[in-house]
This record gives structure tokens, C-alpha cells and sequence, in this order.
């Protein structure tokens, strides 16, 4: 699974090259737009360690976590069930 690099913790993303303007695009975008669906409303910037949690909630207890150096944006989840 891909999803961003960000951080649930905004103290976490002080290094993080593109988090004011995801954090941006999360408030203004992607948090309304998935409430409007019903969903979650979690945004783009709803931090690794979300998916992290919610890949545990769903069964995987194998998580490995990537982030690749070409890729300084995304995070890269290889999951596993136990």
C-alpha cells in the first residue's frame, strides 16, 4: 500500500519537504470531501502511524514500513497476515 509520508504528529513534518501545502490540500479538499461521503474524513496528511493502526485493526500483523530515496513523499506499507 502507498499512501503520504506525513505524519500524524505535526512536529513530525518539520523535515517533511511537502507538508504545508498536503496539510493545505487535506483541509480544504480531502478532509470535506470525504466527510461529505460518509467516510472517515481523515485527509491526506492522516500520517503513517493511522495506516499503521488501521492495517493492525484490519488483520495484518505483519507491517513493514518504506520509504524509498526517490521517493521522499510517499510512505510504502508491505503488510502481512499473521
Amino acid at each position: 500500500m502507498q499512501d503520504i509520508g506525513g505524519s500524524m504528529h505535526l512536529e513530525k513534518n518539520l523535515d517533511f519537504p511537502m507538508a504545508s501545502l498536503l496539510y493545505t490540500v487535506s483541509c480544504i479538499h480531502c478532509t470535506p470531501v470525504s466527510l461529505g461521503q460518509d467516510g472517515e474524513g481523515l485527509g491526506t496528511m492522516w500520517g503513517w502511524e493511522t495506516a499503521e493502526a488501521m492495517l493492525r485493526e484490519a488483520g495484518f500483523a505483519e507491517i513493514e514500513r518504506h520509504v524509498l530515496p526517490h521517493d521522499p513523499m510517499n510512505v510504502w506499507f508491505v503488510s502481512r497476515q499473521g
